[in-house]
């Protein structure tokens, strides 16, 4: 609590409240010292040529004078500890005189010596009134500085301002908080995606916060306490590298270069005038620094909110990100330099503002990055569809050269006509056979290496099943032959005779002949099954099938599903509705692969869902369609996995697949559908996750 009262002239302050902290701006008198010579006895006797300041924060603005400032205090509160406290870091000289029976004691702050000299540790210029309680005494401070000269000065208690420091710290800490994450942060997207940008950005935001650390004297106190030359380069250096920073990403960021390449000149210009700043400020024109850094500063500013208002008219939408990022700072320093004129109070919020402000702009600015991602992808797409686009126009470009060069060649000759039709044709289909090339080598390879297995294992199986009615005839022969020995017997000699049975037992001659009968009715089924796989093998192959011919659809599903035996097995049951269709003219070849193709697909769907338990179930029905008896229906049906709406729309696709890598090509329903259309034929797929698959085709009698 201030109490004020007229003193000889002086306004006294009357700090009553231990607890709390007081600003006492309104209440001091100031004197100016234009050559900066004055001693403190001579404004000691100058008393009537102080005025008082009226304003809440003094503000000296950026002067060559020295300011002497006066203070009365006097403690109606219960503690003898009270504190005077500036709170303004950037002050490069504070000197305070504070009375004593033998004098004034002088005690001095500021940039202008080594922190660690000072003789109470902290940012803010702090001084000891040594104020006895229910006592006043006049105080003076001589103040200059190369800076701007606010004096925010208050007055309070060791604890109230020990909490004061306290609260500025937790925000300091947030905010040097803020900008390490946001460092490590842009660095991960930077090593993630190789974008410069994210670099650049790292680097603004590391002088951010160096700049931020300077001007509230942090850097001073924990980097270099004890260089009073560095300390004071960097209030121009640091904030002068910031700038350069600041151009340097938003003319990459935003692609200056290429959106308004007529801009960049006033880019040139600021990165002209910062470097000269830093150039003024080394040789020591200090404070010319500052006004060159001041001017570009303001003007700066407006001119990078007005492009980035261009850019937003033309549509660029990561100007819209920086505008927004931009605003936040620029009304933090609008409303900071307001307080330093005294035209907003100074309290938390106004003396903290370029923190809120950058801490903003430095987010905002790390979510337009990360928005980024989604431009490139964008722009990735939309060039990709630019280059469709104009592959599409090149394609219907030669294909309209072709359907002229037609003409001309029609004019010419009739004997070109079907040549040129055909050509025509296969430049159509070229597009939708592309896919389906190596596919079709493979099976044709297979259904060749197929029949020539077939062929060859088809002799020698021929050879073994023609001798075993020889060799059963013969061994029955042998058995009647045995049989008459035997009963021959009573005409040989005994000794002969018991021989004869010795062997017999010996031979256990019974067991041999249901033995021989057994091996010969194996090798005999042996060589029916094996025949039957040779058919099924050369049925399913058709290589000497290079014509539409009249097939039994049921025989192809019969030869499709000997060679995958041994994939069904006993864990999944097959139900075969084979109905009484007409033979259709088809390329059986082609169909017997449209048939392998769905049917491994629902072996496979299977297997996923139901691994090796016997729940699986697949369901082959053919029949004749009720609405065209010209035509026949297959209908293929599985309890697998099924899919999901998104993925059904897709399955046709080549190179689509959702099998691990190398366990599927993508080709399989893309060919299956390639073939289905070339027969004149519908495909449909109906099929629920979880649920399982139906395969509808339709197929005509007659091509």
């Amino acid at each position: 609590m201030i109490i004020s009262n007229h003193c000889f002239g002086q306004i006294v302050v009357n700090f009553a409240d231990a607890d709390k902290k007081i600003i006492i701006g309104k209440s001091i008198y100031a004197l100016e010292d234009r050559n900066s010579n004055m001693t403190l006895e001579k404004v000691i006797n100058l008393q009537s040529t102080f005025i008082r300041t009226n304003q809440e924060v003094p503000n000296f603005q950026i002067s060559n004078s020295t300011f002497w400032i006066r203070i009365k205090v006097k403690n109606s509160s219960k503690d003898p500890h009270l504190l005077l406290d500036i709170e303004y870091p950037p002050l490069q000289n504070v000197t305070f005189f504070a009375p004593t029976q033998k004098g004034f004691i002088e005690t001095k702050s500021g940039t202008s010596i080594p922190f660690r000299s000072r003789r109470i540790q902290s940012q803010n210029h702090l001084f000891a009134l040594n104020l006895a309680i229910g006592s006043s005494a006049t105080y003076y401070l001589k103040l200059s500085s190369n800076s701007l000269i606010l004096v925010p000065i208050f007055i309070g208690s060791v604890t109230s301002i020990a909490t004061s420091d306290i609260s500025r710290s937790l925000i300091n800490g947030l905010y040097f908080g803020i900008i390490i994450v946001m460092i490590f942060y842009n660095l991960f997207l930077y090593f993630s995606t190789k974008d410069r940008n994210y670099f650049f950005y790292v680097i603004y935001i590391f002088l951010v916060g160096l700049v931020q650390a300077s001007l509230n004297e942090l850097t001073f106190r924990y980097l270099w306490p004890n260089n009073i030359w560095l300390n004071l380069q960097s209030m121009t250096v640091l904030p002068a590298l910031n700038g350069l920073a600041v151009v340097f990403f938003f003319k990459h960021f935003l692609d200056i270069k290429t959106q308004l390449s007529k801009r960049l000149i006033f880019l040139h210009i600021f990165n002209l005038l910062y470097v000269l700043s830093i150039v003024l400020s080394l040789f020591g024109y200090y404070k010319t620094s500052l006004y060159i850094l001041q001017l570009v500063a303001i003007v700066g500013s407006f001119i990078l909110f007005y492009i980035s208002l261009e850019l937003i008219k033309k549509g660029y939408r990561p100007a819209k990100f920086f505008l927004l990022a931009w605003s936040f700072f620029l009304s933090s320093i609008i409303i900071f330099v307001l307080r330093n004129f005294n035209l907003l109070p100074f309290n938390s919020f106004t003396e903290h503002v370029l923190l809120i402000g950058s801490g903003a702009e430095v987010t905002l600015l790390s979510f337009a990055l990360a928005d980024r991602i989604n431009i490139l992808k964008q722009e990735k797409e939309f060039s990709q569809a630019i280059a469709l686009s104009e592959a599409q126009k090149n394609e219907h470009l030669i294909r309209d050269q072709n359907i002229n060069l037609e003409h001309m060649v029609d004019d010419r000759t009739n004997q070109l006509t079907s040549t040129m039709n055909d050509l025509q044709l296969t430049m159509d289909n070229l597009k939708n056979t592309q896919a389906q090339l190596v596919d079709s080598e493979k099976m044709a390879s297979l259904g060749q290496l197929t029949a020539g297995i077939a062929h060859e294992i088809n002799n020698p199986i021929n050879f073994v099943t023609s001798n075993i009615k020889p060799l059963k005839r013969d061994i029955n022969d042998l058995y009647i032959m045995l049989s008459k020995f035997e009963n021959s017997t009573a005409l040989m000699d005994p000794a002969l005779v018991t021989e004869i049975n010795q062997l017999k037992e010996e031979l256990d001659l019974d067991y041999v002949k249901s033995e021989i009968d057994l091996l010969l009715k194996g090798i005999d089924e042996g060589a029916f099954r094996t025949s039957e796989i040779i058919r099924g093998l050369k049925m399913f192959a058709r290589v000497d099938e290079q014509d539409i011919k009249e097939v039994n659809l049921n025989e192809g599903f019969e030869s499709t599903l000997l060679l995958l035996n041994s994939k069904i097995k006993d864990k999944i049951k097959l139900q075969m509705k084979l109905g009484a269709i007409p033979k259709i003219e088809c390329y059986a070849g082609k169909l017997n692969q449209v048939f392998m193709n769905i049917i491994s697909n629902s072996i496979y769907a299977i297997n996923q869902l139901h691994g090796d338990s016997t729940a699986g179930m697949l369901c082959i029905e053919t029949k004749t369609n009720e609405e065209n008896d010209q035509e026949v229906v297959i209908l293929i049906q599985d309890n697998g996995t099924g899919m999901p709406k998104e993925i059904k729309q897709k399955i046709f696709d080549p190179f689509f697949t959702t099998k691990p890598i190398g366990e599927g090509t993508g080709l399989g329903l893309s060919i299956v559908q390639q073939i289905i259309i070339s027969h004149k034929g519908t495909i449909e797929v109906q099929s629920e996750a979880e649920k399982g698959t139906l395969f509808k085709i339709i197929l005509p009698v007659r091509q």
